[in-house]
């Protein structure tokens, strides 16, 4: 059955098509999608990460729950769990997006993990990520490799832990 709904899943994901760069919002349905980035890795990196923020304009609640990237072996949905003073990563089925509020995927939050990306990404280069989610359905977007988030990221909002995505 978890074949099955693997490959749906990811026939679901490649017929999403093709996406734009998701820095100035992307809709896909009641969702925005906006403020998406990576930093630059090296070609022998195991990891990264993908960090974005869903905005979620309609009435009804929403939810993440697969990516895809031709630039890694796997992508998974994490989020960040403090047991005491520590911090650990867990893979979650879903990231879930309120109705008329958001989730903030960033560095020690959420976030759409690639694990054994195919190759380096360069500082101004871009990898296409597939999204779907439950009821607004798939989108593909490319998201930029930089540095720093993206300014409107960097006042407070998705900069650190943020509080507002459930697992």
């Amino acid at each position: 059955m978890r074949l099955i709904v693997g490959s749906l899943v990811s026939l679901y994901l490649t017929l999403a098509g093709v996406g734009a760069v998701a820095e100035d919002g992307i809709p896909v349905g009641a969702l925005v999608i906006e403020n998406a980035w990576t930093r630059p890795i090296g070609s022998g990196a195991r990891t990264t990460a993908v960090y974005l923020t869903i905005r979620n304009t309609g009435g009804a609640d929403d939810r993440l729950v697969a990516a895809m990237s031709d630039a890694a072996e796997r992508v998974e949905l994490h989020v960040h769990r403090h047991e005491g003073d520590v911090a650990r990563m867990v893979r979650v089925p879903a990231i879930d997006v309120p109705a008329q509020g958001r989730a903030t995927l960033a560095p020690g939050a959420a976030h759409v993990m690639l694990i054994g990306p195919k190759g380096a990404l360069s500082e101004g280069a871009t990898l296409r990520l597939r999204l779907a989610f439950e009821k607004s359905g798939p989108v593909s977007i490319e998201v930029p490799v930089r540095r720093r988030p993206p300014a409107a990221m960097s006042g407070g909002q998705g900069a650190g832990h943020g509080g507002e995505h459930k697992p």
